[in-house]
């Protein structure tokens, strides 16, 4: 391989030695033998093997790109294969995982040893109505400013309760609540409980039509709502009660606890969660999954009476479930504020009202920063950020001076599985490139696996699979999707566990925790070559001054398929084509290098805030790595342009431009050396346009071609006239041109 500045083509080599001659050298000379045949490469990873009893298996390495323990494992799969074939020659390979027993034992037992006691026969609703019964008086919620006391929310709930319960309100019975940031959405969701019902929230941000959807396939017994909503829902035959005109309805039931009806495997909630039809699918979670997960949540970051959490995000999100309850059980204050997301606001609030901890995507919390003095010391004990990667180096400069800076808790888990199940905690003080999304949270197992739901070793990308108690019930009305995602649990030898195949890519790391690679749904074949864009989109995001961004294949008119990479700028960030492509490129196979990068303020997303991948717009010409522009010069260059214009289907090319910087591949190489040869009658290697890939360049390398065919031809033609001559005619030419000289 020729290094031309690119990635090579492999840099892992498998070499079978099974030269016969061999056999007959002595022990000493075939040490010479074998060393000189097992000569270095200059790859990553050299494997060689032969038939040999003095030497074995040889490994070869680079120590920069692989360690020393990373080739006596590589070299231990190999022994743990050749001692399965040698036991069992016919076996399938795709049904054994190729582990060793210490290493199996580390990915799936070591790694996943979280079991810990919990409240699991009590539910959550019941760990509330304890903590009210110790603190009565002390604060609860704060709306808008508006305080409401332990007992004051218990009482309101139980009455709300009753009246369900005269509905039919029973256990996995479902109950809609479609309300805004308020005191009455928390008194809701502990009545909708506490009836012994499960609930379903709705987020009245949502269009009409998707809300319409969701009531009408959950088919709630009653849909707690607000009466300035009432035009916005649009449900059939579906009960709704508005909770804000309720109050002389509910003042004639008795406001005591209530004796449960449903247990730890009944329904806490049904989520909607978009889906791939087009369509949103409700997720079923049951009680005890979500008493482990809040449990976990209370315990592991020591909430506690002290605490005050602003809640940001909306009903519709997992997320905000556990930051509902988790306060509310040990005495906190749970602090809510209606209206739209409104950054210099939530900050004053975070502020003057003491808030210690917030809980939101990462795209929400860096906008709050902005507000942050130099010389300030934020009150704010914990951020919880998920869902997004996240800005190391934004959040080091802006909290990393601080004597006291909020943890920063990268939280990871699908709402399948209860929400978070796994976390890796950071102190921004500490400056790094990236976060895993950490290891199992309590009573949970993580399982990276393979397309046949083989474990995979250290390092290797795979599947993340969540085992557990945190794992849920399913989907609403889609049996034939349940048993797709919920497979059977072949490792925790528990009859009848599950585990959720969640979709994502991640690979183990030496400490235990995980390395989130992104999706594996969203895998690709480009030009022959596999591509998984969740990998782009991690490398594009690691890149300098990047907040968000995510990578799509596209197939739009006038262009064959290629990769186009959509960034959303840091704040203050400059940002430009060509830096990133330089950037990647660096990093990344050039068939994984986008053709283009669109520049935008932010991602579209859909009603329930997801990546709106169909309303991502087509790449302009600002899209494409250019180099400042210079008119071509002479016929050559002008034609040359044109066809570069037609290949890649940009409008402009310069003199300076550079042909794979501006969105060209190999693939397309091979046709503007066919389109060069059509024209000109000039055969230039691949390699040639690979070496001059610039207008300019690659121009004088056509002239000096065409110079040096016809240099050729003019030789052929005058050797073959000579040949045809005489030695006399030969002699008359010769006297000719002396005598002309």
């Amino acid at each position: 391989h020729v290094d031309n500045g690119r990635n090579p083509y492999y840099e892992i080599v498998f070499n079978f030695i099974n030269f016969h001659v061999y056999d007959d050298l002595q022990v000493g000379t075939q040490q010479e033998g074998y060393k000189e045949a097992f000569e270095a490469t200059g790859f990553d990873l050299v494997a060689n093997f032969a038939y040999n009893p003095v030497r074995g298996i040889e490994c070869e390495m680079k120590p920069g790109k692989l360690s020393g323990a990373q080739a006596e494992r590589i070299l231990g799969y190999y022994l743990t294969v050749l001692e399965a074939m040698a036991s069992d020659a016919d076996a399938r390979h795709d049904e054994q995982h190729f582990l060793s027993a210490v290493e199996a034992q580390r990915v799936l037992v070591d790694f996943n040893a979280t079991a810990t006691d919990y409240p699991c026969d009590l539910l959550v609703h019941q760990l509330f109505e304890a903590q009210a019964g110790r603190t009565p008086s002390a604060v609860a919620v704060v709306s808008d400013g508006v305080p409401m006391t332990y007992a004051e929310l218990n009482a309101r709930a139980n009455r709300l309760a009753r009246h369900l319960r005269q509905l039919g309100a029973g256990p996995d019975a479902l109950v809609g609540i479609c309300m805004e940031r308020s005191a009455d959405l928390v008194v809701a969701i502990f009545a909708a409980l506490k009836s012994g019902a499960a609930y379903v929230p709705m987020d009245p941000a949502y269009p009409k039509e998707r809300l319409s959807y969701m009531a009408n396939d959950a088919q709630p017994l009653v849909l707690l709502t607000q009466s300035h909503l009432c035009g916005h829902i649009g449900v059939d035959g579906i009960p709704l009660l508005y909770i804000d005109q309720a109050d002389a309805l509910l003042a004639a039931y008795d406001d005591l606890n209530l004796q449960p009806l449903s247990g730890p495997q009944d329904l806490i909630y049904a989520i909607y969660t978009s889906g791939s039809t087009g369509r949103p699918k409700g997720t079923l979670v049951h009680q005890s999954g979500f008493t482990n997960l809040v449990s976990w949540y209370i315990v592991q970051f020591g909430i506690g009476a002290y605490d005050k959490v602003l809640l940001l995000s909306s009903i519709g999100f997992d997320l905000t479930q556990k930051n509902i309850f988790s306060v509310l059980l040990v005495g906190g204050q749970l602090h809510l504020e209606s209206g739209a997301y409104a950054p210099e606001r939530i900050w004053n609030t975070i502020r003057t009202q003491g808030i210690s901890y917030i809980n939101c995507a990462p795209s929400a919390f860096y906008p709050l920063l902005a507000y942050l003095s130099a010389d300030e010391q934020a009150p704010l004990r914990q951020v919880f950020l998920g869902g997004e990667p996240i800005q190391c180096q934004l959040l080091h400069e802006k909290l990393g001076s601080l004597s006291s800076p909020p943890l920063i808790h990268n939280t990871y888990g699908p709402t399948e599985a209860s929400d978070v199940v796994s976390w890796f905690t950071w102190d921004p003080r500490q400056q790094r490139g990236s976060l895993p999304i950490g290891q199992p949270i309590a009573n949970t197992q993580l399982y990276i696996l393979d397309a046949h739901r083989n474990p995979l070793p250290l390092g290797v990308a795979g599947e993340i699979y969540v085992g557990g108690d945190g794992v849920g019930r399913g989907y609403l009305h889609r049996p034939e999707l349940t048993a797709e995602r919920f497979v059977a649990d072949a490792f925790s030898g528990r009859s009848g566990a599950r585990l959720y195949k969640t979709g994502d890519l991640g690979r183990w790391l030496p400490d235990g925790t995980i390395d989130y690679l992104g999706r594996d749904d969203f895998q690709v074949k480009l030009r022959g070559f596999r591509v998984e864009l969740g990998e782009i989109e991690a490398r594009l995001a690691a890149c300098a001054g990047v907040a968000e961004a995510v990578v799509v294949a596209r197939q739009d008119e006038g262009h064959d398929q290629r990769l186009v990479a959509y960034v959303v700028p840091a704040v203050g960030a400059e940002l430009s084509a060509a830096g990133l492509r330089g950037a990647l490129a660096s990093e990344l196979a050039e068939f994984m290098v986008p053709s283009a990068f669109v520049l935008m303020a932010a991602l579209p997303q859909t009603p329930n805030g997801k990546l709106d991948r169909k309303a991502l717009p087509a790449p302009d010409q600002d899209a494409i790595a250019r180099r400042a522009y210079e008119a071509p010069i002479g016929e050559m260059e002008t034609a040359l342009a044109q066809i570069w214009q037609d290949l890649l289907g940009i409008e402009r090319v310069g003199r300076r431009d550079h042909f794979f910087e501006l969105g060209g591949h190999s693939l397309l190489g091979v046709q503007l050396a066919v389109r060069i040869r059509e024209k000109y009658d000039v055969d230039l290697p691949i390699g040639r346009l690979f070496d001059q890939p610039v207008v300019a360049d690659l121009a004088e390398l056509v002239v000096s071609a065409q110079l040096a065919l016809y240099h050729a031809n003019d030789l052929d033609e005058l050797d073959q006239e000579l040949d045809g001559l005489s030695e006399e005619e030969l002699r008359a030419i010769l006297s000719e041109s002396v005598s002309n000289e």
